[in-house]
């Protein structure tokens, strides 16, 4: 390219001369204008044009030179660039996957960690509840309802002797659950064909004792509602032939006690309003 631009050079400057086939030019010294007749121009011009250019053709092949080295220092630059590129997003992509994973394995690891705990709760609280629920079903064993409650009143209309039992020698049939009044008890005790309960002596009373609930008071027969201080049966009408007095009893509280409760064996005298458990006895001989 150099050549080609040397030559036209050369040929422009060629033609210039044959107009006048001379060349003038001015000295520093004097500057004046010298004149330099050519008696050969084209074998003169060509050594001439030569020797003026090639100072001008060697600064452009330095130039290009210097342009080739910073095309390849550039290419050397956007090399390095995009390796360093590659190799960033290699990094990167390498640190994404390991954060990635890391995330992953944390998230696994809570979800475990909460299946364990959620497990663990369950678990706790379906033995609460199994608890509670065998304490109810033993509860509900214990409970007797208007329809089992009628049914032994039925029951007694075929058997006399249920669901009273033989405790000692005569029958008894002893109500744990049911809380009655004085007056409703013994109502109770009618219907099922007995009555509320006396105690006969001591060893009767000794006799009943296992079957009763030593955290609970029953009603039985004994009242003084007609006159006071004198303890009857309700079964018979006749004077108590027994009595087992708690300690300061009877003491006839707010003068409004005639009705007996046994606690434990113990006689109590209270209020024929109070409601307690009872105890029937079968026959009305006491």
């Amino acid at each position: 390219m150099l050549k080609s631009a040397a030559i036209i050079q050369c040929f422009l400057a060629v033609l210039a001369l044959q107009g006048s086939w001379a060349f003038s030019w001015r000295t520093p010294q004097n500057n004046t204008q010298s004149v330099c007749p050519l008696q050969d121009p084209p074998t003169q011009c060509g050594a001439f044009c030569f020797s003026i250019l090639h100072p001008m053709q060697e600064e452009l092949t330095s130039i290009e030179g210097k342009q080739n080295l910073v095309q390849t220092k550039l290419l050397a630059v956007q090399s390095r660039l995009e390796a360093e590129r590659v190799s960033l997003t290699s990094k990167m992509d390498a640190q994404l996957v390991a954060l990635q994973t890391e995330m992953k394995n944390q998230v696994q690891a809570l979800q475990s960690d909460m299946d364990i705990k959620l497990d663990s709760i369950l678990q706790t609280v379906q033995a609460k509840l199994d608890a509670q629920l065998s304490v109810l079903q033993e509860s509900l064993k214990n409970i007797v309802t208007k329809a089992d409650f009628e049914e032994r009143v039925n029951k007694t209309e075929i058997d006399p002797h249920l669901p009273f039992e033989k405790i000692g020698n005569r029958y008894f049939y002893i109500e744990h659950d049911l809380e009655r009044t004085w007056q409703s008890a013994a109502s109770s005790c009618r219907r099922m064909g007995g009555y509320l309960a006396t105690p006969r002596d001591e060893q009767e009373l000794n006799d009943l004792l296992p079957h009763l609930a030593k955290s609970k008071n029953y009603w039985i027969g004994l009242n003084d509602i007609d006159q006071e201080d004198e303890f009857v049966s309700v079964a018979s009408g006749k004077p108590a032939p027994f009595l087992n007095w708690d300690q300061f009893q009877p003491n006839n509280l707010r003068n409004n006690q005639d009705c007996v409760y046994m606690d434990y064996g113990r006689m109590i005298d209270s209020e024929c309003s109070d409601v307690w458990p009872f105890i029937c006895q079968l026959d009305n001989e006491v």
